[in-house]
């Protein structure tokens, strides 16, 4: 199991130069959101605790990628709960199988632990805002549906408890139902897109046309005002956190 931090930041920059390769072939456009794009701008690379690389791609793109499994390396799979039940996230990760590691956000859930990239779909989003609410309560709901097999016995006690309430409402009822609503959300040439659960919303100029930057040495896409996204979604990026603040997945 790694622990060293920049071991763990290797590997994922090697999955994302195949997987950056990949989606060029396959004509796949993605841009770096949250902490990536924040190291990308204010470090060059990752943000030094940091564990994690996330992507994102609009819907029709992300589409494409849930097809190519075929294409990946044979250690890599797209995980999501279309293909692992135990899965309680509505965006998708690309695991590596070669490499372990524990998630503590997963920690309690039956899943496979191993190193990732965590891939978001953005939609052209009307009347977000209003919907969003709404949006998580289903996304809460769907979450409880998953059973914890590593949580406490109180999880369990809290899972039979939902599960009784919620007795025609399975995992996937809920997520089929999360799918509907984060699409319902869409609309066309409205200027803005995201990933309402997140709150990561662009409008079209700030968003595109994507541009490179430099993260470990190698270039990858950001939104077009990157600066500004950081802004909205962390105050005085450049600041660096309190060292108590500095978190990650795994410590």
């Amino acid at each position: 199991m790694l622990s060293n931090i920049r071991e763990i930041q290797l590997h994922q920059l090697s999955m994302l130069k195949e997987l950056d390769r990949i989606f060029k072939e396959e004509g796949i456009s993605y841009f770096a959101v949250g902490g990536t794009a924040l190291g990308a701008v204010r470090h060059s690379g990752f943000i030094p605790w940091d564990d994690d690389i996330d992507i994102a791609m609009l819907r029709e793109d992300y589409e494409k990628f849930l097809q190519l499994e075929h294409r990946l390396p044979d250690s890599f799979s797209i995980m999501n709960h279309a293909n692992e039940k135990n899965y309680p996230i509505y965006f998708s990760k690309v695991l590596n199988k070669d490499v372990p590691f524990f998630d503590l956000d997963l920690l309690k859930y039956d899943i496979g632990r191993y190193i990732f990239v965590d891939v978001f779909p953005w939609d052209e989003l009307e009347d977000w805002k209003s919907k969003k609410k709404s949006l998580n309560k289903i996304r809460r709901n769907f979450k409880k549906s998953v059973f914890k097999k590593h949580g406490s016995y109180f999880d369990t006690i809290k899972f039979s408890l939902y599960k009784l309430m919620n007795r025609f409402k399975s995992s996937d009822t809920l997520f089929a139902e999360l799918d509907r609503a984060s699409r319902a959300l869409s609309g066309r040439g409205t200027g803005t897109w995201g990933y309402a659960m997140l709150n990561d919303v662009l409008t079209e100029d700030q968003l595109f046309p994507l541009r490179q930057i430099r993260f470990e040495g190698m270039d990858i896409p950001v939104p077009n005002k990157v600066e500004e996204y950081l802004t909205h979604k962390y105050g005085d990026y450049m600041q660096l956190p309190d060292e108590k603040d500095r978190v990650n997945h795994s410590t």
